[in-house]
């Protein structure tokens, strides 16, 4: 018979355990795909519109220079093009989670735990929102520096 593993199907060498695994596996989870139905707002993404939405973000002046896009939920967004990216890279990595790193822009998250990792590296709060400040393309908004003053 063809289409089963070398050593035969069932009854054979792992036959029946690798069954048994299978079925330990799908009563994991109603959909046997783990407890992944509690997803986190912040990482579901979303459409471009409503509480995803930025366009009504004014850009600062010399926004051009300043490598970060942060949004009020935490998300960090660093242009890894920009003159300054080093310096962007450094901070970022001591005060928010990495998420996704492609090539020309890479996205962070503020989260309690990563802010309260920067605290325990000697940063305080008044230097994170400065910082974040100065690399920031747009102003922070209030969001940000009610969060950032609650988990530091």
């Amino acid at each position: 018979r063809g289409g089963g593993k070398a050593g035969g199907g069932k009854g054979g060498a792992g036959g029946s355990d690798d069954d048994s695994d299978l079925e330990a596996a799908a009563d994991f989870d109603d959909d046997g795909e783990g407890d992944d139905d509690e997803l986190d707002p912040a990482w579901e993404g979303g459409d471009g519109f409503g509480d995803n939405d930025y366009s009504a973000l004014i850009l600062k002046p010399d926004h051009a220079n300043r490598p970060l896009w942060i949004c009020s939920d935490g998300r960090i967004f660093l242009e890894s093009f920009s003159p300054v990216y080093k310096a962007a890279y450094d901070f970022l990595i001591s005060v928010a989670e990495p998420v996704c790193r492609p090539a020309n822009m890479h996205e962070y998250m503020l989260t309690p735990h990563s802010l309260y990792a920067a605290v325990s590296v000697g940063l305080e709060t008044s230097t994170i929102l400065s910082v974040l400040g100065r690399l920031s393309k747009t102003q922070l908004s209030p969001e940000i520096h009610s969060f950032v003053e609650a988990c530091t």
